[in-house]
């Protein structure tokens, strides 16, 4: 592992790595703020969150293929050169609805830049047996940049203008593609463009591949029941994340930095659950970890619309990372090797599309039921789907036993 701190390759990756990600943060806080700001709508609020979404569901399959057949490295270059250009005529062009295209174009080029930063692992270690290792410590680094980033938007929101915090992001974008640039990735890297007509077997193949990890999943009983849950915590992010700004500034009148301090809570938070079930095994356990964390999120998200307290984003954020870890113990342990790449795609496409279902419904409700009802009405109702569906299987196992 030491070799790899005298590797130039590797430190500009987690240097760019911790750049882009901590600017980040600068725009997703921004953004919603300025857009709120501007127009005092939270259905314009549950829009811009709809948008940030679309790319995803429709997407993917495209981004999934257009990583796997081109270059990577230009992949995201081409894809941080474009967000950065985006943000400063974002800048300049002080507008609600450039905000919107510029924030839906941002999110297609995080979309790429993403797909091809997690393949690229392969092609700056040579040593496979390093590849955990790296990927471990590279992770670490991602989630201090988001925390380092939060805390420096929070800052930034009392010092000056909301905008600014675009013209910092950009930067970042800026710096990061001037970086990845400068990295030699290792041979295996494809640069020439394939045919159209390997481009159309390479969809094909895609699509065939959905199907099969559906017939899959069909025999897979416990992981799709904890995929279901899964699935129903990321409602309630959705839910936040689509209304937390409406939250803060409307139900609580609360100044535009209070939007940041949350977002600081929550991800100490999640830097605090992952260094906890880094040490802890739930091998066998994990539907127990992934119910608690998603019961114990629907009374925390009930208890912050009645209360406002804001520090209710660390529990939040811990419940958060603690089911996601939960999932991914059981997806490794569950699937087998040969499903692996299928089964997540399929259930990145189908977890897009619930945060896409949950979005349409808070923009169907949002002018008749305040945010606060709305937080807490999605806590109780994900908490009684819990319980019952708890309950059923337990009158279910209890009937075949008596039988």
């Amino acid at each position: 592992m030491s070799k790899y701190w005298q590797n130039k390759n590797i430190i500009f990756w987690i240097i760019s790595s911790f750049i882009c990600v901590g600017g980040d943060v600068f725009t997703t806080t921004a953004i919603p703020l300025l857009i709120y700001n501007i127009t005092h709508s939270a259905r314009m609020a549950v829009f811009v969150y709809l948008l940030d979404i679309l790319p995803e569901v429709l997407l993917a399959p495209l981004a999934g293929v257009v990583v796997d057949s081109y270059d990577k490295k230009k992949i995201i270059v081409y894809a941080n050169i474009l967000a950065g250009s985006i943000l400063c005529l974002a800048i300049v062009y002080d507008n609600c609805w450039f905000y919107i295209f510029s924030n839906s174009i941002l999110s297609i080029a995080n979309l790429f830049y993403t797909t091809a930063a997690k393949t690229a692992l392969p092609f700056l270690v040579k040593n496979e047996k390093d590849f955990s290792r790296v990927n471990s410590f590279i992770s670490l680094v991602l989630k201090i940049a988001r925390i380092m980033g939060a805390a420096t938007a929070t800052m930034l929101l009392v010092l000056m203008d909301v905008k600014y915090l675009l013209f910092f992001d950009a930067a970042s974008f800026l710096i990061t593609a001037l970086l990845v640039y400068n990295i030699t990735f290792n041979s295996g890297s494809t640069d020439s463009i394939i045919s159209a007509l390997d481009a159309k077997v390479k969809i094909h193949q895609y699509w065939e591949s959905l199907i099969e990890s559906y017939n899959f999943l069909l025999a897979n009983h416990e992981f799709v029941m904890c995929s279901l849950y899964y699935a129903l915590l990321i409602g309630i992010e959705t839910v936040l994340g689509a209304q937390l700004v409406v939250f803060l500034e409307k139900d609580l009148s609360l100044p535009n930095y209070y939007y940041g301090i949350y977002k600081n809570f929550a991800l100490v938070g999640i830097f605090l659950a992952q260094i906890m079930f880094s040490k802890i095994i739930l091998f066998g356990k994990e539907k127990i970890g992934i119910i608690s964390g998603l019961l114990l999120s629907a009374v925390e998200i009930i208890i912050l619309a009645f209360t406002g307290k804001l520090y209710l984003g660390i529990f939040l954020g811990f419940c958060d990372s603690m089911v996601m870890n939960c999932w991914y113990g059981l997806y490794y342990r569950v699937i087998p090797v040969a499903h692996l790449g299928r089964i997540i795609s399929f259930c990145s496409v189908a977890f897009a599309l619930v945060r896409l279902f949950f979005t349409g419904i808070i923009y169907i409700s949002c002018i008749h039921v305040s945010t606060r009802y709305s937080f807490a009405t999605t806590g109780v109702i994900i908490a009684l789907i819990v319980i019952a569906s708890m309950a059923g299987r337990n009158i279910l196992a209890w009937s075949r036993t008596r039988l």
